[in-house]
């Protein structure tokens, strides 16, 4: 039971991490789509008279920009999210000793951050500068966005989701091992065995 226990708590640490992904994710997709068409994307810089930092924002997107965003991001973001729900939740669940549960539970928020890694290594500097000075898109919320948002909300699709990947997976696999041990330690114990200096078995 105690297993059991940890690996309900380590599974519920990784599917909070991948809840807040989805938050990003739904938030860069409602700032994207909601900023103002054009067949060409205009870019605007202003420089802070104070402080002299140029600024950059963005005013309009091109249709082709939307498009390409996404297809190639929007899409195999939510693509990749699933799959790391469902593969780190497998690899988790299989984590037989307690022991290497939140090491293997804190491997994969490592993978998940690995983009981050990346830019953080590859990037180049000029790159990471224009990155740090580009204003925040906006993003627009109605009512229904807002509910949706909100902490209610989330831990709903939290509670969904674990009892799903519980029910679907974990409770799946801890029959499987009762089985197994059943099948290896049950009936008649009480025998004595000799091993063979020859054969070693």
């Amino acid at each position: 039971q105690a297993g059991y226990a940890m690996t309900v708590i380590a599974l519920g640490c990784w599917i909070v991490s991948l809840v807040e992904e989805f938050s990003t994710l739904s938030h860069f997709t409602n700032a994207v789509y909601n900023l103002p068409r054009r067949w060409r994307t205009q870019y605007s810089v202003t420089r802070d008279p104070m402080t002299s930092e140029v600024a950059g924002e963005y005013v309009a997107i091109s249709y082709c920009r939307v498009l390409i965003t996404t297809v190639l991001k929007i899409i195999p973001r939510f693509v990749i999210l699933i799959l790391l729900l469902f593969v780190g939740s497998v690899y988790i669940i299989q984590t037989l000793n307690l022991s290497d549960l939140l090491l293997n539970a804190l491997a994969l928020g490592l993978v998940k951050d690995t983009d981050e890694l990346i830019f953080s290594a590859l990037m180049s500097r000029s790159g990471k500068q224009i990155v740090r000075t580009m204003k925040p898109l906006p993003v627009y919320f109605t009512r229904a966005d807002r509910r949706c948002d909100g902490t209610p909300c989330k831990l709903l699709v939290l509670g969904l989701v674990l009892s799903a990947v519980s029910f679907l997976l974990l409770d799946n696999f801890q029959e499987r091992l009762l089985q197994a041990q059943a099948i290896l330690c049950s009936g008649n114990l009480d025998f004595v065995y000799v091993e063979n200096p020859v054969t070693g078995v």
